[in-house]
């Protein structure tokens, strides 16, 4: 139970850096908390391998994801040095990766509960960005309403999909220690 405590305090941290240090223009702040909090979840993880490649594919999907969004114009980041209009600000890769943490623990009850899973991610993949927005990390495209509708498509594939990586790799691990013993 602590873990899990301890984990959605981790992600609150980094969101929190990352979206006021976008709004203050200090991009760099969110990546800087995520560096820090990624070890220590990696080093508390039963299978270290599973949690570095469900960190690595969940959040390069999910950077990909806000990306294209950045493409489409639904979201726009302003100074944004790393990509400039091609790809999303470093502060949401951290953010990202952050995020693929809390499958596996804190988010883990929703693990086997797929449609759920897309139907929560719908209602709050939006309310996550809309607070971004309200806080000035990120612009929404206009018309708002429809860029919070297509973010929440995006959002009620990508959480289910980011659960079935995040098993496929548990149970893949487990079936290598399985395999060795």
């Amino acid at each position: 139970m602590l873990n899990k405590v301890v984990n959605v305090a981790a992600f609150q941290l980094t969101w929190w850096a990352s979206v006021l240090g976008a709004a203050s223009s200090k991009g760099w702040i969110g990546p800087a908390v995520a560096a820090c909090i990624l070890p220590l979840h990696v080093c508390l993880a039963v299978d270290r391998l599973a949690m570095i490649k469900t960190i690595g594919l969940v959040g390069g999907l999910g950077y990909l994801a806000d990306s294209v969004l950045g493409l489409a114009r639904v979201l726009e980041f302003q100074g944004n040095d790393f990509g400039g209009r091609f790809l999303a600000p470093l502060w949401l890769l951290g953010l990202w990766l952050v995020f693929a943490t809390t499958l596996g623990s804190s988010l883990s009850w929703l693990s086997s509960r797929l449609r759920l899973a897309a139907v929560l991610g719908a209602a709050f993949g939006p309310v996550s960005y809309y607070a971004g927005f309200n806080l000035g990390a990120l612009q929404l495209g206009a018309p708002h309403l429809r860029s919070l509708f297509i973010i929440a498509i995006v959002w009620s594939l990508l959480l289910p999909l980011a659960f079935r990586v995040d098993r496929y790799f548990a149970s893949a691990g487990a079936a290598f220690r399985r395999s060795t013993v």
